[in-house]
């Protein structure tokens, strides 16, 4: 049987609050504020390792997602290495500055990552998701960490981020085309 993309990936809609999946469970995802660790003592560091793996064996749910926050210009890096191997002359020189204003943005941008952990919830009637979540968030502010549940607009430009490495866009639709759409 032939599945579309999205059920291939599990992701039935999006909620107010998380990824529902095909199956029944929700995704619930926090992006959690990295520290600056350069500023932090030895000591401090090692305690906040102590707490992050509290919270990890005390959520057995828990799941942890790293991504870039920002584009990543490799593809067209090796596409600019390679024209300007075939190329000569101004476009050559061209070439070499735009990629090295690409070097310049990666750069710029290096350290640009979205921290998220991942909650997986089962949908049941009246099984109180939201105290439970409540609970997920008490624990992790009690263990020193700072995070925001992401909403609607939040999952969106995660998936995108995830998967095309689009971090422009400022708004998604629900629907593709929604914004050509004339109501009469």
């Amino acid at each position: 049987m032939k599945k579309s993309t999205r059920q291939f990936l599990n992701l039935n809609k999006i909620t107010p609050l998380s990824l529902a999946g095909y199956n029944g469970i929700h995704d619930i995802h926090y992006q959690v504020e990295p520290f600056n660790l350069s500023v932090l003592s030895d000591d401090t560091i090692q305690q906040k390792i102590t707490s992050l793996m509290n919270v990890i064996k005390g959520l057995g749910t828990l799941e942890l997602v790293c991504m870039n926050s920002k584009e990543n210009f490799e593809s067209n890096k090796i596409f600019y290495s390679d024209r300007i191997e075939e190329e000569d002359g101004i476009i050559r020189d061209l070439l070499i500055k735009d990629k090295c204003m690409l070097d310049e943005l990666q750069i710029n941008t290096a350290t640009a990552r979205l921290f998220l952990f991942c909650i997986k919830v089962r949908e049941e009637k009246g099984s109180g998701i939201e105290s439970f979540l409540n609970r997920v968030e008490k624990t992790l502010a009690n263990n020193g960490l700072s995070v925001k549940r992401l909403d609607k607009h939040g999952i969106k430009t995660m998936l995108s981020v995830y998967h095309t490495q689009n971090v422009v866009t400022e708004k998604y639709n629900d629907i593709e085309g929604e914004e050509w759409y004339e109501k009469e």
